[in-house]
């Protein structure tokens, strides 16, 4: 009977805490999601390019390779000079084109990440000017300002859209290989 009894509370106090992790998860999404939301209202612009640079940089490893893939399968089977050398040059001009693209994608979030730190600058230093004098003089105010400001580097907004997006670079990578790895290896 005691084993029963001992079963039972366990089993109620894994439920009790797999009902507080899926809290806990809706909570955590819905955060992620409101801190989306506030960058892509200040700055419409930088998840987007955020979105296409991972985008890029996911798909650019696998064009190479198909390609690759398709120059060594001419070497191996037909040998016809016509489609290697087109296979080349696509080879050479998709790479190019991918690493250009990714590079100008990569300026352009830059500016935005630049322009965003400068955001979350002013936003801190308008938080002061709205606090009487003696709040801004108080060594606490001042201590918790500074603990915000180092805070910054390891979590907030950037951190969040950075985390999204190689998230977003992971799965869309899987994703990508699992639909042309098999058509890689066929002849």
């Amino acid at each position: 009977e005691y084993k029963a009894i001992t079963t039972r509370m366990m089993l109620q106090r894994e439920a009790y805490s797999m009902k507080e992790k899926i809290l806990n998860c809706r909570k955590d999404l819905s955060l992620i999601f409101r801190g989306l939301k506030i960058i892509q209202r200040m700055m419409p612009t930088y998840i987007p390019l955020m979105f296409c640079g991972a985008f890029v940089a996911a798909i650019s490893p696998y064009v190479s390779l198909y390609f690759s893939s398709k120059i060594i399968d001419e070497i191996v089977g037909d040998r016809s000079i016509q489609n290697l050398i087109i296979y080349i040059v696509c080879l050479v001009v998709f790479d190019f084109i991918f690493r250009l693209l990714f590079q100008v994608l990569f300026l352009n979030i830059r500016a935005n990440e630049l322009i965003f730190s400068s955001w979350e600058e002013h936003f801190l230093n308008q938080k002061s000017f709205k606090l009487d004098y003696s709040y801004i003089e108080d060594s606490g105010v001042r201590a918790l300002r500074q603990k915000i400001v180092d805070n910054r580097s390891r979590g907030g907004l950037k951190v969040l859209l950075q985390s999204v997006l190689w998230l977003f670079n992971a799965i869309l990578s899987l994703l990508i290989a699992f639909i042309m790895l098999p058509r890689m290896f066929v002849m």
